[in-house]
């Protein structure tokens, strides 16, 4: 495996002049199936940093219509004249046959790493995700610079190109992990008004097409590349993303309004239409609970809003409790934000490089130094 990995690395070290066989990346994957991925999967993050920052870069880096058909023609140049030692490999010969009748192999390359990508980041996000800190073991990743390779702004601007693109299971999913692993980062490019747009605007359309997956509708001639044969769970990882960029770790109190503002009607449309689909409550609940939001900030009276998102707000009152459980809820949050509480600070504790000191007084607030706090208390 770590041969191969080798081999791969020195294939991605160009992201747009790749040397990559897709079938030896496809014969790769297999280093990461379920009985054998701990084992490998830590040795990989452990020992061969380049090859997640040579995904990265893959998948970050910025492309033009001309040159994506310039990466796709290398790619396939590549495949075929690929001399790998396990090119007479049964697995590879198998590989072979899964490419033979793939159009854009860019596209399934670039699926393959998100894949790979989100096997890593699923086996070890959760607890990154709640508390927004990297390893400090030695495993990838160590940093946001090593997840967003071309700084904030130019690789969210790739990865939503990708999520837009194709917006599958595993693409989404790796995409959520990735959005809220680095929130700090992503979120001044994020909310810019055009970026908020253009998510909401990709978040519909993947709604729109698993609800036509779900209700067998044909698809549109444009859209038949990008139905799903698992629409619930790209639902459900639909309505994570939202859920997590609104009530998620590191969001603001005012996040949800943040990024709504202005928001698409086609974005409502879909998901209206989605929301009786779900058939996991949680699940169906989650997405209700964000869509109350929008409506709240529409105006949108209660009347008008569908059975879901009100049986959703029923059924949240009971685990609310009333003023003083809502009151507790903001304060926890308060408690355990990792972000300087100064109104004009707001620095991630992955900025200051330790710990965030908590105020002794109220042990709420947050802040990267005195000077933050006096300034706070004065305010």
């Amino acid at each position: 495996m770590e041969r191969e990995a080798a081999a791969l690395t020195l294939a991605l070290r160009d992201p747009l002049n790749p040397t990559l066989c897709a079938a030896c990346l496809l014969c790769f994957r297999d280093y990461l199936e379920p009985d054998v991925r701990k084992t490998n999967l830590r040795v990989l993050r452990l020992n061969h940093h380049e090859f997640w920052n040579g995904a990265m870069r893959f998948l970050t880096v910025r492309r033009t219509d001309i040159s994506r058909s310039a990466v796709n023609r290398r790619l396939a140049a590549t495949w075929r004249a690929c001399r790998s030692p396990y090119r007479t490999d049964e697995d590879h010969g198998n590989s072979d046959d899964a490419l033979e009748d793939i159009d854009h192999l860019l596209r399934e390359v670039v699926g393959m790493l998100f894949d790979i990508v989100n096997i890593c980041l699923k086996d070890s996000s959760r607890r990154m995700i709640v508390n927004q800190k990297f390893s400090r073991h030695g495993l990838w990743p160590s940093c946001a610079a090593e997840v967003l390779p071309f700084g904030a702004e130019s690789s969210y601007s790739s990865l939503l190109y990708w999520f837009t693109v194709l917006g599958d299971s595993t693409t989404t999913a790796a995409f959520t992990s990735i959005i809220l692993l680095c929130r700090p980062e992503l979120t001044p490019p994020l909310m810019m008004p055009n970026n908020r747009r253009l998510l909401l605007m990709a978040v519909a359309t993947h709604y729109d097409l698993a609800a036509r997956e779900v209700t067998m509708e044909p698809a549109l001639e444009e859209d038949a590349e990008q139905m799903d044969t698992y629409p619930q769970p790209r639902m459900a990882l639909l309505g994570k993303l939202l859920d997590g960029l609104v009530f998620g770790s590191g969001s603001s109190v005012d996040g949800g309004r943040e990024l709504f503002q202005d928001v698409p009607d086609a974005f409502i449309r879909a998901a209206e239409r989605a929301l009786p689909l779900i058939d996991v409550e949680y699940e169906r609940n989650r997405l209700a609970t964000v869509m109350d939001i929008v409506y709240n900030m529409r105006g949108v009276p209660l009347f008008e809003r569908p059975p879901e998102v009100l049986k959703a707000f029923h059924d949240l009152q009971p685990k609310l409790g009333g003023a003083y459980n809502i009151l507790y809820t903001v304060l926890t949050h308060a408690r355990d934000a990792r972000t300087c509480s100064a109104p004009d600070c707001g620095r991630h504790e992955r900025d200051v490089g330790r710990k965030l000191q908590r105020c002794s007084s109220c042990s709420l607030m947050h802040y990267c130094s005195r000077d933050c706090q006096r300034r706070h208390w004065k305010a």
